[in-house]
C-alpha cells in the first residue's frame, strides 16, 4: 500500500471512528436493547474500514444460511480485519470467539461495543459454554480455530482446545 493510500486510509478510519464510535456508545450505554441498536453502526463501521482500506469485497452463498438455524463459521485468521469483515456482511448478529489473553489489550477493549466478543481461555474446557450458550440463543458463532493470525496466508496449525 503506498504512503498517500496508507494515510487517506488511515484518515478515513479514525474520522469514522471518532464519529460512530461515541454514538455506539452512548446508545450501548443508554439501550436496553443495546445490540439492535448499536449492531447497524457496527456494520457501518466495519464497512468503511475496509472500504477505506480499499478492501472489495464479494458475497456468495449468503442465501444458503437458513436463519431458523444456529451456524458455527469457522474462519482462516489472516488479519485483524477478519472479525469486522465477517461482522459486516453477514446476516445476522455473530459471536466472535475471542482468546481472553487478547480479550484484556488495550486496543480490543473497545470493540466490545461493537461486536458481540465472547472471551474463551483456550485451556479450560468449560469455556465452550459460552459458545453453547450463544448457540441457544439462536445466534451464530464465528471461530478462529488457529487461534493466531496466519504468517503465510495459508492455514496453519489447528491447536488442541475445548472444541477439538
Amino acid at each position: 500500500m503506498s504512503l498517500k493510500r496508507t494515510a487517506l486510509a488511515a484518515s478515513v478510519i479514525t474520522a469514522e471512528t471518532m464519529v460512530i464510535g461515541p454514538l455506539v456508545t452512548l446508545l450501548g450505554i443508554t439501550s436496553e436493547k443495546r445490540w439492535e441498536a448499536t449492531d447497524p453502526l457496527a456494520k457501518t463501521w466495519a464497512k468503511g474500514v475496509l472500504l477505506g482500506c480499499g478492501v472489495k469485497v464479494g458475497t456468495r452463498g449468503l442465501d444458503r444460511l437458513d436463519p431458523a438455524r444456529n451456524f458455527v463459521i469457522v474462519a482462516n485468521h489472516q488479519s485483524l480485519l477478519d472479525g469486522p469483515l465477517l461482522s459486516a456482511f453477514l446476516p445476522e448478529r455473530c459471536g466472535f470467539a475471542v482468546n481472553t489473553f487478547m480479550a484484556q489489550k488495550w486496543w480490543v477493549k473497545p470493540a466490545f461495543h461493537l461486536f458481540n466478543l465472547l472471551p474463551i481461555d483456550p485451556t479450560n474446557p468449560l469455556a465452550l459454554r459460552t459458545l453453547v450458550n450463544e448457540l441457544k440463543k439462536g445466534r451464530m458463532v464465528v471461530i478462529f480455530p488457529e487461534g493466531r493470525l496466519t504468517v503465510t496466508g495459508a492455514l496453519m496449525k489447528i491447536y488442541e482446545g475445548p472444541g477439538s
